[in-house]
């Protein structure tokens, strides 16, 4: 018998036998080509979010009755029977987002678990820090707060601060698909933003949402229970913002979200009511002592307005009466203003269509893809800025009582406003044209038009859509209203401006272009001279002869002016040709390291910069490159605090595209501080270096600019000494910096601006607290190149102390571009006033990246260059301070030190010159996989991390199903081969 004829019929069966089990496994698990991002979300019960935790401190049991303000019984259920009672803790207390069911929605998230609104109620109760109350807020001599009360009135409120980093008594903001939560974030809304609602409203006072910093001249009004009920979001972010309730009791709301997509249609939630218990326990239907571990008072607000030099109104609230006349300005006034936005340029526009052309040059050879804008009025091609007249004939009154327009007016204090004209009428119209863009080429998103005016001081503006007898608000600095504008079809796209007083606007704006493999952007600026008075002395200015009457116009001549719906059906442009979506296959490779392994999309706020060669001495050993530094302009951004594989590193966490979060490591990148971002006055920082002003980034963000913050969330405070649960934050160094100077971090605190972090005192820290993410205000006083090194510190269970160091630079200003890269000098130099914000028809010139020595590592020598008075100026513009070259490396690292308290200078003190810290050893590079926020579970759930464990699990999966794969292939083969034998 032929035994070898029986066995290779049974191997070939044992191998089949063995390859369907492999292949099975495969199938079952991730491995290469499956959705792993699916498989793991059925493993997380097929919820829509990430894992998170939170905390209540007190949970109402189901049959929870309301007592009245005695203490007796009502024999009714207390509306939050049951439910959670959030305080003391981060919330978004408004979160759009999609619920499991796939359906719009708006939650909450409790620190950073994602809840249903029905589970939980908000609890704004009495609270203090280091002994002054923060519960209850005095209403200031301030009209820019006017719609809280009258001066004097107290008002409950949740605070914007975050006292401590406590949440005291509660930091609640609102948000909408915010990544942190988020699987995936959605990219298929107009204008990447969703509307939200307050659509019922029942309580015993009123509530206002509002923020308002030092530096402003006015508050951010988001939503206003009498007024104004609605507020737009964008996709993919969040922020705090101040809650306040005008009276003690149980508020009832009732929130609903909407958004458009591309195709037209709008998605709209469901309404969702939420509560509020305001006050204390015999406030709200609650017996004393039920609320657990709320705080008391301290020094209460009634103590605090008798030291404001305030006293409780009485009597009915004065009534807001809005203007209905053009108010009349000083010609000395005027000549100031035109004198500080002038420069030579065309002659002023009177008449015409002005019209934006917007381009895509795509990829040509030896170059990059770019945006192109050209302006033509009437045909005629400008080359220069293009100055446009609105002229007092042009004003309209804002209807009494619009529900469109009446927030505008309310925010402008005015009912009179002057308009830019339509298509081929009197005054200047303005649009934009995309008829020459490939749509083909384009992602769903197109184009989108981010504005960003500049106003003078009280002045508001509106951007949208009109046809002269109705408009519609859609981009504004009135309220939160505001979104960008979005541009659907290759055609003509009309547009409107509104501004609400005579003045000079200029306009910083940007237009993005989302080519599916290369979205690109370019910036416009166009100058609007608002009213006659100003007009005239332009034209003078400028040498042009002609005059107009300097009337001064009502609302008793003005023709009416009616609100328009912005998510009227008529507004939205169709896509002639709607795009195919993007082919991923052919996205461009990169080495970033997404949230999830998907390929990264370009994002089109990050623009790479292009190095520029500088002469070098002839040398036998090559220069080594310089790597391209990326460029970010605006988004959310996190100067960070990981644990990756057991090791401690500070990166960035880049959120500048929320749908593709991206980890920059040290070093890497650049942040740009537009002009947009300078203010005249900086008074509020009490210091000489910012007598002249600064250049701002606020703590809540522009969606026009970087909004970077701190953040330890993805730390491993396992790691930490259990007597020193923080990490400190701090200026390690300045590596360069234009002469003079200076970097000042702050925080709001009581309405006043908090000094936490000066370039000139490196003894000043921010603590903090374990798993916290908060925003910070960057003042600059000096248009340059400013390369920081910021340092993370924190004490390790043997009681040592650690340091991870994050270099970040930041681009302030427009720099010239024929702008050298100089060495800083340390002889003594006359100080330079910087240049304020000027309008350019330019783009914005890319710096020159700081060359490398390969030479040996030398310390750099700290700065000795005294502060002198500022020499007279012989020209009408200052010129840009030189931009320095990076310092040399250092030799050592630095000694471990204990954790500072944070410290703050000393008012008008004069700064210390910058001591050069040591250079760090290099981190090793990050690895493909480490998350962005992500950590170990913390010992405290009220301040928990996402779970970590998930990338664990992925990793396993992903091996197996690839190992079962591969198994089944060679099984495969290897049994076609025994039977080809």
């Amino acid at each position: 018998m032929n035994f070898s004829a029986l066995r290779t019929p049974m191997r070939l069966r044992m191998l089949a036998t063995l390859g369907v089990l492999a292949l099975l496994v495969a199938l079952f698990l991730p491995g290469p080509g499956l959705n792993l991002i699916n498989l793991v979300d059925e493993s997380t019960n097929g919820s829509t979010h990430k894992p998170g935790t939170g905390e209540a401190f007190t949970v109402l049991p189901e049959d929870q009755h309301f007592f009245d303000a005695q203490g007796s019984d009502t024999g009714q259920l207390h509306p939050c029977a049951g439910r959670d009672l959030l305080y003391h803790s981060h919330i978004d207390a408004g979160y759009v987002t999609r619920n499991d069911q796939g359906n719009l929605d708006v939650m909450a998230v409790n620190n950073t678990k994602v809840i249903a609104q029905d589970s939980a109620c908000m609890r704004l109760g009495p609270d203090n820090h280091n002994g002054v109350e923060v519960s209850r807020f005095v209403v200031p001599n301030d009209p820019a707060l006017s719609f809280l009360g009258a001066p004097g009135s107290i008002v409950w409120r949740a605070p914007f601060e975050n006292y401590g980093n406590r949440w005291l008594p509660i930091w609640a903001g609102l948000g909408a698909f915010d990544p942190h939560h988020e699987w995936k974030v959605p990219t298929d809304f107009v204008a990447n933003s969703v509307q939200l609602d307050l659509v019922e409203f029942e309580g015993p006072g009123d509530m206002n949402i509002y923020n308002y910093l030092p530096q402003w001249d006015r508050a951010t009004r988001i939503i206003g229970s009498q007024d104004l009920r609605s507020t737009s979001l964008g996709v993919g972010g969040h922020g705090h913002m101040n809650w306040t309730f005008s009276q003690p009791g149980v508020y009832k709301l009732a929130w609903q979200a909407q958004g458009r997509h591309y195709d037209g249609s709008v998605e709209r939630s469901a309404p969702v009511t939420q509560y509020w218990l305001v006050g204390e326990d015999s406030h709200v239907g609650l017996l004393p002592g039920t609320t657990q571990g709320i705080g008391n008072y301290g020094k209460r607000a009634e103590t605090i307005r008798q030291e404001m030099g305030l006293s409780e109104p009485t009597g009915e609230p004065a009534k807001v009466v809005l203007s209905e006349q053009a108010p009349k300005l000083e010609s000395e006034e005027v000549k100031a203003m035109v004198e500080r936005e002038y420069f030579e340029t065309d002659p002023p526009i009177g008449s015409g269509d002005v019209v934006v052309d917007v381009g895509y040059t795509g990829k040509e050879l030896l170059k990059d893809p770019e945006v192109t804008l050209k302006t033509h009025v009437d045909g005629k091609t400008l080359e220069n800025a293009v100055v446009i007249e609105v002229p007092d004939s042009a004003t309209k009154c804002i209807a009494p009582n619009d529900p469109y327009l009446s927030n505008f007016a309310r925010a402008a204090g005015s009912r009179l406003v002057w308009m830019t004209g339509t298509p081929g009428g009197p005054t200047p119209s303005y649009a934009f044209d995309t008829s020459d863009l490939d749509l083909a080429q384009l992602s769903e998103q197109q184009v989108i038009v981010e504005p960003g005016v500049n106003t003078p001081r009280g002045g508001v503006y509106a951007m949208g859509a009109g046809d002269g007898d109705r408009f519609a608000s859609i981009a504004t600095n009135a309220n939160s209203t505001s979104t960008p504008l979005q541009l659907l079809g290759a055609q003509r796209h009309n547009v409107q401006y509104m501004m609400s007083r005579p003045g000079v606007y200029t306009e910083d704006g940007s237009v993005r272009v989302f080519h599916k493999t290369d979205p690109r952007y370019e910036f416009y600026s166009p100058i609007f001279l608002v009213g006659n008075q100003v007009i005239n002395q332009w034209r003078q200015r400028a040498g042009v002869k002609e005059r107009l009457p300097e009337t001064q116009p009502s609302c008793e001549a003005a023709p009416q002016l009616s609100g328009w719906d912005p998510y009227a059906p008529e507004l939205v442009d169709a896509p002639e040709d709607p795009p195919t979506q993007p082919d991923e296959t052919t996205a461009p490779e990169t080495s970033e390291a997404p949230v999830v392994e998907e390929t990264e999309q370009p994002s089109e706020e990050v623009e790479e910069v292009e190095e520029v060669e500088e002469p070098t001495e002839t040398t036998s050993t090559p220069e080594p490159e310089v790597p391209a530094l990326h460029r970010i302009r605006s988004g959310h951004l996190d100067m960070a605090l990981g644990t990756i594989d057991g090791n401690a590193l500070a990166y960035l966490k880049d959120e500048s595209d929320p749908a593709n979060p991206v980890r920059r490591e040290s070093g890497t990148f650049f942040i740009v501080v537009p002009q947009r971002a300078w203010h005249d006055d900086a008074s509020a920082l009490e210091l000489d270096d910012f007598a002249d002003g600064a250049f701002v980034l606020p703590e809540v963000q522009d969606r026009r600019m970087p909004w970077p913050g701190i953040s330890n969330e993805a730390f491993d405070f396992q790691a930490v000494h259990p007597d020193y649960p923080t990490t400190d934050f701090s200026i390690a160094s300045v590596l360069s910096a234009p002469q003079g100077g200076r970097l000042v971090l702050s925080a709001s605190e009581d309405m006043k601006v908090k000094r936490q972090l000066d370039s000139a005192d490196p003894s000043a820290s921010i603590a903090l607290p374990a798993f916290t993410h908060a925003h910070k205000a960057f003042w600059f006083n000096k248009p340059g190149t400013y390369e920081v090194r910021f340092a993370y510190s924190w004490v390790n269970k043997q009681g040592q102390t650690e340091q991870a160091f994050l270099d970040t630079t930041f681009e302030v200003g427009n720099l010239p571009k024929e702008e050298e890269v100089v060495e800083e000098t340390t002889e003594p130099t006359a100080t330079q006033k910087p240049v304020p914000p000027q309008p350019t028809s330019e783009k914005p010139q890319t710096p020159k990246q700081p060359q490398t020595s390969p030479a040996q590592p030398q310390a750099t020598q700290p700065q000795t260059t005294k502060p002198q008075a500022a020499q007279p100026q012989t020209t009408k513009q200052p010129q840009t301070p030189k931009q320095p070259q990076a310092a040399q490396p250092q030799a050592a690292p630095p000694k471990a030190v204990p954790p500072r308290p944070a410290a703050v200078p000393k008012a008008g003190s004069t700064p210390a010159p910058p001591k050069a810290a040591a250079m760090p050893r290099p981190a090793p590079p990050l690895p493909a996989n480490a998350p962005l926020a992500q950590g170990p579970k913390p010992p405290l759930s009220r301040q928990a991390a996402q779970e970590g464990s998930l990338e664990v699990w992925r990793g396993v999966l992903l091996g197996v199903g690839g190992f079962s794969l591969l198994l089944a292939l060679v099984v495969y083969l290897y049994s076609r081969r025994s039977k080809t034998d």
